[in-house]
């Protein structure tokens, strides 16, 4: 009984273990502007569209 509440346990904490990881891995980042020497402002990624009425866009 008491090994069978173990395992369930260490089952559980494991499928939460991997939920949260799972979760951290799908951040995306929105709206980065980088600044190049030769090339000025450049946006990279996944972009807004206020991004795009902004100057120099």
């Amino acid at each position: 009984m008491i090994c069978k509440k173990i395992i369930t346990n260490i089952f559980t904490l494991s499928v939460l273990t991997l939920a949260v990881q799972q979760f951290n891995a799908q951040k995306v980042v929105v709206n980065r502007e980088v600044e190049r020497t030769n090339d000025g402002k450049m946006l990279l990624g996944h972009q807004l569209k206020e991004q795009f009425v902004k100057e120099p866009c």
